[in-house]
């Protein structure tokens, strides 16, 4: 059966005009897509999303002049791959990163890379803990790696000591696999806008990092991660820790502290947030399209233009994809 047709303004934008123009190469590492294809169960989906034909994504990417871009697999279809593998199969300047059920073996995932899948998502239930969910990405990565393929896993956590517990186990990570921290690693902090934010404390007194409170949960860790190991932080989505962008400033240089390790994405087309979710479900809405968020993304590759250096900008945004997507 079909879903019921969503109200036109929910659907995404078909453009977004960037000036300056991206650096020539620039690769954006985080986007989704939404055809009218069969969807998870109503239970095991995060949320049901509006439809729309996958040449919005091309548009979208032909508008910001960007090269290359990396399609990130929506548990809203659950495990089943079917537009991801149809997507990247018709836009070779494309790659994928799907994800995995405990049957998929060596075979499967080498016939993944075949099809232009070079990372794999750390998708976990909700009653794993934390230590549990860091050793299964360490899992997930010695699984690429026994098959030989050089991927990524993206961390998608909202529990900030799963880098404590990353770092706590590096050195048993396999160094032939990144893993790939999404979205600023959704740290909370004195920028948070949501009510599960913690309160600001000290302030560091390390002045890259100033005025970033010392205690700021998982940033020492994270930071750490990222100069010692194969590991990368995306300088994408900031609606998804702050209603004010701008906040953000001191967060983005600390990171910055690893210009080699910075990538960027659009997160485009800009997913209900957990509460959006919640209040649409309340109002009994759970089997209709949900619309997505109105971000803007000039403003935040503005603001990236500001806070890093012109070389450090161009790694973000393109040199540092292109090796670690091939």
């Amino acid at each position: 059966m079909s879903l019921p047709a969503p109200d036109p303004t929910a659907l995404p934008p078909t453009s977004t005009t960037l000036h300056p123009p991206l650096p020539e190469g620039t690769i954006d590492t985080h986007f989704h897509i939404f055809p009218d294809a069969p969807l998870a169960p109503l239970e095991r989906r995060p949320f049901t999303p509006a439809p729309f034909p996958n040449s919005t994504a091309t548009q979208f990417h032909a508008s910001l002049g960007v090269s290359r871009s990396v399609l990130v697999h929506s548990m809203a279809f659950g495990p089943d791959l079917a537009t991801l593998r149809e997507y990247i199969g018709a836009n070779p300047d494309v790659v994928g990163v799907g994800a995995l059920t405990p049957s998929d073996g060596v075979e499967e995932i080498k016939r993944l890379d075949a099809a232009g899948v070079r990372g794999v998502r750390a998708v976990f239930g909700g009653d794993v803990d934390t230590r549990a969910r860091a050793l299964g990405i360490r899992e997930l990565a010695r699984r690429l790696d026994d098959a030989g393929v050089a991927w990524s896993v993206l961390v998608q956590e909202w529990d900030s000591t799963i880098f404590d517990e990353l770092l706590a186990i590096a050195d048993t990570l396999p160094p032939s696999q990144a893993l790939v921290v999404d979205h600023l690693g959704y740290l909370q902090g004195p920028w948070s806008s949501y009510p599960s934010s913690p309160s600001p404390t000290i302030t560091l007194s390390v002045p890259h990092l100033a005025p970033l409170p010392a205690d700021t949960p998982g940033l020492q860790a994270l930071l750490a991660l990222l100069k010692s190991y194969n590991v990368y932080v995306k300088l994408s989505a900031p609606y998804r820790v702050t209603t004010k962008p701008e906040t953000l400033e001191h967060l983005v240089k600390a990171y910055a502290a690893t210009p080699d390790k910075l990538v960027w994405g659009t997160d485009w087309p800009y997913v209900p947030l957990a509460h959006d979710i919640a209040r649409w479900k309340a109002e009994g809405k759970g089997e209709v399209p949900t619309g997505f968020r109105n971000e803007d993304l000039a403003q935040w590759v503005g603001l990236l233009r500001e806070w890093l250096d012109d070389d450090t900008f161009t790694k973000a945004f393109a040199t540092n994809a292109q090796k670690l997507y091939g």
